[in-house]
């Protein structure tokens, strides 16, 4: 083979505690402040924008909110708690009172699928003919 060889101490695993810092700043990074911590979904390079899903908060937040703690048990990190703490506040904000989601998703997301027990009827629009 052709080629410069070389022997190089490298190590054999991954520093999962600093991976683990690495999504938190990702996942913290990502939430918006001016749309009431919401998480991005999406980046585009070109051209340079970010992408809100329609119903993130109950879909991407909610994921990121699962998985921060994770990742703060790994590293030990309290790397932006506060933005942390305000979008967990956001999602809380947008459940009723019997502890459930309010329908809102379900208009943009479940009169597309099949959802057991779901009466679309009563929550979707009709569709266009």
């Amino acid at each position: 083979m052709k080629g410069e060889r070389y022997e190089a101490t490298v190590p054999d695993t991954l520093d999962l505690v600093e991976r683990a810092e690495y999504a938190i700043n990702a996942m913290t990074g990502a939430l918006d402040p001016e749309h009431d911590y919401e998480y991005m979904w999406q980046v585009w390079f070109a051209p340079l924008k970010l992408v809100r899903h329609a119903a993130t908060w109950w879909d991407s937040s909610p994921r990121a909110g699962w998985t921060l703690p994770l990742m703060r048990i790994m590293s030990g990190s309290e790397h932006n708690l506060d933005i942390e703490d305000k979008m967990v506040e956001s999602m809380l904000s947008r459940v009723g009172a019997d502890v459930q989601e309010h329908p809102y998703p379900l208009l943009l997301w479940g009169c597309h699928q099949r959802v057991p027990g779901l009466d679309k009827r009563s929550l979707c629009p009709p569709r266009a003919a």
